[in-house]
């Protein structure tokens, strides 16, 4: 159903260049890692024309989105447990965009926010450990790792790029209510 996305240095500067023209917020983030980590990331909006400085021809690197009004009131749900994202399958309509790493589709169900942008809001279990996170609003104030970048390792050692998004169809769902559902992306 979801097939992966192969990763090149070109898909990035190309993939890169292809968000900002759709609206999207991105910074670049080394290889490996989840967030941009410059200086006052939550300010930076790249244009068009400082994609090649950003994201350098020939450079391997990852993209994350500046998440809530940089982007357009984009954002995501991040299914954190395998539970939520069985859920997810059944609820959340054919077409919706869906993204993760490896093994974990849909780990990310993208939305857009149609009046005001929230900060992002996060659901834990109760206890200690670090496996409690369950599901995960995120909007302003945040980031995430966007394909065709290489996930980091996790505890258990495996390592994955995030896959491609799904097929192209509208949601039924857009813009009809606070947070709409968006298509799937064009890469």
């Amino acid at each position: 159903m979801y097939e992966q996305n192969p990763v090149s240095s070109d898909d990035t500067n190309d993939a890169a260049r292809r968000y900002i023209q759709e609206g999207i917020a991105v910074l670049p983030a080394s290889v490996g890692e989840k967030e941009a980590r410059i200086t006052g990331w939550p300010q930076l909006i790249l244009g068009i024309d400082a994609v090649d400085e950003y994201f350098p021809p020939g450079e391997l690197l990852n993209i994350v989105r500046v998440n809530g009004t940089n982007s357009n009131g984009r954002g995501d749900i991040d299914l954190d447990r395998i539970e939520t994202r069985k859920v997810a399958n059944y609820i959340i309509p054919e077409g919706t965009r869906r993204f993760g790493r490896e093994g974990q589709i849909p780990g990310h169900i993208e939305v857009r926010f149609t009046d005001t942008v929230p900060r992002t809001t996060s659901y834990s279990l109760p206890g200690d450990g670090d496996d409690r996170m369950v599901v995960e609003l995120r909007a302003d104030g945040s980031q995430t790792l966007l394909p065709p970048s290489v996930y980091p390792r996790t505890a258990i050692g495996a390592s994955g790029r995030t896959a491609r998004f799904s097929r192209p169809t509208r949601s039924p769902f857009a813009g009809t209510s606070r947070i709409s559902l968006s298509p799937p992306y064009y890469l």
